[in-house]
């Protein structure tokens, strides 16, 4: 093939165009993401119930909708929380289920399930998990001018929100200004003396806030629709509204109710640097390029800006996109400095500029030419795929100076520089095909597994397999033609160069011959496996590294403060200890009363702070112990979209069928002793046992004695006790929601519940005893405490499940470099003893994905041995010399752990990855040995001079395409932009493996192929005797 294209150069040259062409038109349609898309295989469902109690949740809601999703195929597990007015599920299915059928028929089981559920309860939503769930950009707005906060809302709600809204790929858009309403404050006195109840005022806003078709009229030719319009129109008009005629008078809203214009009380109360602002918080499309949407949202904010009235302002604060491009930003950079550094390094091996262009040029041709395949195969530019290109840079050029070496090496014998072609690629042409095929199926075991390694390296793996196979392809073509048209006769700076690189070669064949009459030297090969092994068990785990993305998320639980107060006082301390922390440029707080606060700490760039951001989030968790109350604070560090749908290292279920409060007396002391075990930096129970709520347990026969209906009743309970939203009222073209509640003077305790009068399902408060007990007598009106139980409870909200048992859960937080093997041991002490038949243990999370990712790497590591034996057990035709290159591959392998230990990071995901890439870095050097020692064996050389020749004449190729793969890492290891952890881990193993796996590779593989050699030989030798 090569000599075809020898002979036909155009043609050679052609084909290499297209490629490069075809991959620069695929760069403008090619999409850029963080990661490769790996389909969630969550569904989340969320289901509200407004004003009822996290146990009425549970067994109204939660539990009913559970029981419609049991028996569904593919489920691996479900967990639930059940909150005050709110559910939420978490379905996990298997790996390999059909998501798209799956989510069908959940959709299809839910919708039966509505039928069992209260009236009151929203339709329940359901979507796949994803982390931009929360809000992926944050807008503020500036008000420098004289609007009030009530036209600033109406402002955003008006013109803002819907323009945003406008654009694809854009889920959801709220602002977070001061929301206003109208509120109904009931008053008491007024209610005992008119008989009233809240029924009739709900009633009378409902028929009087209404427009509602009322037929039509034919005028003329045409039919005109008739509207009744009884619509409120003012504030005023509402407050006049008539509720009752008594004695001829009537009686208005005004009379028995407060009507306020007013801030809604669940308006979140929003600050930066502790100052009140305005927010604009955006949601992106599950399906939604992130990167994509931010672009579209800065692109349109200059022209919403030019809409605003004078003096307000709308800037973009927070963008979590913004590491994300700057990773891939930086990765494109690193890209760059690969290909200089590799420059560099074959300019210094080859002396030569125009000799350096014949390796060099192979790798804009090779990633332009994986362009093209990415495109066609439907990938996106990510982390991981320029990953890919960084390392192919060092990869590409390999296979082009092997050819250019032994092309220049029989033009040196005297033949012309054509004729040197033709015989160079001929002669090195198996190696090259070997080493690709080597190389490229590598990464084969990835393809067939179904796991996350899989899913987050697939795409990778293909993309460096493609790069490879590309210059195996430009090796064969271009290479042997270009080497052809360059080669002169050296020049000084040349001859200088091969003269140096001579002189190392007969050294080292000198050495060699002396190491190789040592046979002892290969008792040092398990020796090095042994410290492999150690190292591989030694290292500590993780599942990805924490990625220093300036940022630190806070969590305060409003429900575990006594009030509101309390809550404030907490939330400032919190953002007292984030001011006081080095490096802290911003503090964006977002408090919900009664729920909880929200915030987010931004740093300076990690170049411009002298700690990595692990080191100060393990401080600001100390101080949060000694100055807020345990277990009401949590901050963690933002997680990238591959561990979107599990949040804990740890996460511990405890199940019983006995119910929480016997769950809470066996396992309530363990949270003291995981505090105490110095293996967890945050440890935190789902729930706790200092909240209360009152329980209200009416008797069925009692209420049949006094005619009242039980839902009446509990009907006429939410609407005094719990409030209630009831309609909505326009004014000047903005919706304002209506809400019934008490007045703030009324005291809500025990006795203000037992005295609630109840008529048929109707209630009336605040009457005097003497109204109350006439009431009685006429069996009119009959007390509350008459027919029901009043109890004070704990409540242990949220109510956990899992899969659909009763359960507590443990979020266990570790330290970095926390021994997995001791906690793994330390656990099963401290839960083995709690197993009985009436509480079941269950343990899962991160950490445990980084334990099976770990096996899998093992089986994958297998595998791609496997593989490579077999490919090479083709090329070479022999069982026997794949065993002696495969030897080099333990050596490698120890390279890039000692790296790893040495700068003390662990095992994860990426290095990894990096070990499975060694095993065909490093087999390439032993199938340039071994094949160029075996062509010498058959032409008559003996064993010795064979190998030491053939090691000697590969020596140059090896260090110049090592040195080249390592300059091609070296800039993987600089650098503090977000992302470069992952990348730094990558490098240190390639580093490492290719480093110290080299040199002992130009060692061992002559040691051993001599003496396996002389074994075989001595063995045939014997059996012919």
């Amino acid at each position: 093939m090569t000599t075809y294209f020898l002979r036909n150069p155009i043609f050679a040259i052609v084909l290499n165009l297209m490629i490069f062409l075809g991959g620069l038109l695929s760069l403008e349609h090619l999409t850029v993401r963080e990661y490769p898309p790996i389909p969630s295989n969550v569904v989340i469902v969320q289901t509200m119930y407004p004003l009822a109690s996290a146990s009425v949740v549970e067994s109204r809601v939660t539990t009913p909708l559970e029981m419609a999703l049991s028996g569904m195929k593919g489920i691996l597990k479900t967990e639930s929380e059940s909150m005050r007015d709110f559910s939420h599920i978490k379905v996990t299915f298997a790996p390999g289920v059909a998501l798209t059928d799956a989510m069908a028929e959940l959709r299809e089981r839910l919708s039966n399930a509505l039928s069992d559920l209260p009236k009151e309860v929203n339709k329940p939503r359901y979507a796949f998990n994803s982390i931009w769930s929360d809000p992926f950009m944050t807008l503020e707005v500036s008000n420098e001018s004289q609007l009030s906060d009530m036209e600033m809302s109406a402002l955003l709600s008006r013109v803002v929100e819907p323009m945003l809204m406008s654009m694809p790929g854009l889920q959801n858009a709220y602002n977070r200004a001061t929301q206003y309403g109208i509120s109904v404050k009931l008053k008491p006195e007024m209610f005992a003396k008119w008989n009233f109840n809240v029924s009739d005022i709900v009633g009378v806003i409902d028929n009087a806030n209404k427009d509602l078709p009322a037929g039509e009229i034919k005028i003329g030719r045409g039919l005109v629709p008739l509207v009744s319009k009884s619509r409120i129109g003012s504030i005023e008009d509402f407050r006049n509204l008539v509720i009752k005629q008594v004695k001829s008078m009537p009686v208005r809203l005004s009379d028995v109710a407060d009507v306020v214009f007013e801030p809604l009380k669940t308006t979140p109360l929003a600050f930066k640097n502790s100052k009140k602002t305005t927010y604009v918080s955006l949601l992106v499309a599950p399906e939604a390029n992130p990167l994509e949407v931010s672009k579209s949202v800065r692109e349109l904010l200059p022209r919403i800006n030019e809409m605003m009235p004078q003096g307000i302002k709308i800037t973009v604060v927070e963008d979590n996109t913004d590491a994300i491009r700057s990773s891939i930003s930086t990765v494109y950079k690193t890209i760059l400095e690969s290909i200089f550094c590799v420059s560099v390094v074959i300019f210094l091996f080859l002396g030569s500029m125009r000799l350096s262009f014949v390796p060099i040029v192979t790798i804009p041709l090779c990633l332009m030419g994986v362009l093209l395949l990415m495109y066609g195969l439907g990938y996106t530019i990510n982390k991981m795929t320029l990953l890919a290109m960084v390392l192919a840079i060092g990869l590409v050029v390999d296979d082009a100076i092997v050819v250019l070496e032994n092309v220049r090496r029989h033009y040196s014998s005297g033949v012309s520089a054509f004729e040197a072609a033709i015989r160079g690629s001929k002669e090195i042409g198996f190696a090259i095909i070997a080493m690709t095929l080597t190389l490229s199926c590598v990464y084969a075991p990835l393809l067939f597994s179904k796991g996350l390694t899989s899913q987050l390296f697939t795409e990778f793996a293909v993309v460096l397999a493609a790069t490879v196979i590309i210059s195996g392809i430009v090796a064969l073509t271009l290479s042997p033609l270009m080497t052809s048209k360059v080669l002169r006769s050296s020049n000084h700076l040349t001859k200088a160069f091969e003269i140096f690189y001579d002189h190392i070669a007969i050294a080292y064949g000198k050495k060699l011959q002396i190491l190789i009459a040592k046979p002892k030297l290969l008792l040092a090969f398990p020796l090095m496996i042994g410290i492999g092994v150690v190292l591989l068990n030694y290292l500590p785990l993780s599942f990805i590294p924490d990625e220093d993305q300036n940022a630190i998320y806070g969590y305060l639980n409003a429900p575990k403060f006594k009030n509101d107060k309390e809550l404030l006082t907490y939330s400032k301390r919190f953002e007292d200890i984030l001011r006081s922390t080095d490096g802290v440029e911003e503090i964006y707080t977002t408090i919900w009363m009664k729920e909880h606060v929200l915030v987010t700490a931004k740093f300076k760039p990690r170049s411009d702070r002298n700690r990595p951001i692990r080191n100060v989030l393990q401080e600001l968790r100390g101080k949060i112990k000694e100055l807020i109350p345990t277990g009401n604070c949590h901050v963690w560090l933002p997680r990238p979209e591959i561990l979107r749908d599990e949040q804990s290292d740890f996460r511990v279920i405890f199940q019983s069928t006995q119910g929480y409060d016997y769950l809470f007396k066996v396992v309530g002391g363990l949270k003291e002793k995981f505090d105490d075990s110095g293996f967890f930096e945050q440890s935190n129970f789902n729930a706790q046992m200092n909240n209360v709520e009152l329980s209200l347990t009416m008797d069925q026969a009692r209420l049949k004695a006094f005619n009242i209906e039980s839902n009446v009743a509990s009907k006429q309970l939410r609407y005094l006790f719990g409030g209630l939203y009831v309609d909505r009222m326009e004014l000047k073209g903005v919706n304002y929601p209506i809400h019934i509640e008490n007045s703030s003077s009324w005291p809500r305790s025990k006795d203000d519940i037992a005295n609630v009068m109840i008529k048929q399902g109707e209630a009336r408060w605040g009457a005097s005893q003497e109204d109350q007990k006439k009431d009685k007598d006429k069996k009119r009106f009959t007390p509350l405490s008459a027919f029901t139980k009043i109890e004070i409870k704990p409540d242990l909200s949220p109510y956990f499940h899992f899969n659909k048992i009763k359960a507590l859960s443990l979020d266990l937080s570790l330290k970095k470099d926390a021994p997995i093997s001791k906690i793994m041991e330390w656990l099963n002490q401290q839960l083995k003893p709690l197993m009985s038949k009436d509480l079941t243990v269950v343990i899962y999370g991160n950490i445990l994905k980084t334990i099976e990712a770990k096996h899998e790497l093992y089986i994958n590591f297998l595998l791609a041995l496997v593989f490579i034996y077999l490919i090479l057990s083709v090329q070479f035709k022999t069982f026997f010399d794949p065993l002696i290159i495969l030897t080099t591959v333990p050596l490698s392998t120890i390279g890039g752990l000692l790296f790893i230990w040495l700068w003390g990071e662990g095992l994860n995901l990426y290095t990894q990855i990096g070990l499975i890439t060694l095993v065909g870095l490093i087999t390439k050097h032993g199938i340039l040995i071994v094949s160029f020692a075996e062509d010498f064996i058959r032409a008559g050389t003996p064993l010795l001079e064979a190998i030491t020749k053939a090691s000697q004449l590969r020596l140059r190729p090896i260090l110049m395409t090592t040195l080249a793969m390592m300059a091609g890492a070296i800039p993987l290891m600089i650098g503090l932009e977000p992302g470069f952890e992952a990348r730094r881990e990558f490098g240190l193993v390639l580093l490492g493996g290719l480093g110290i796996g080299s040199c002992l590779t130009l060692v061992l593989i002559p040691l051993v192929y001599y003496w396996l050699n002389r074994l075989k030989r001595d063995f045939f030798v014997k059996n012919k005797r």
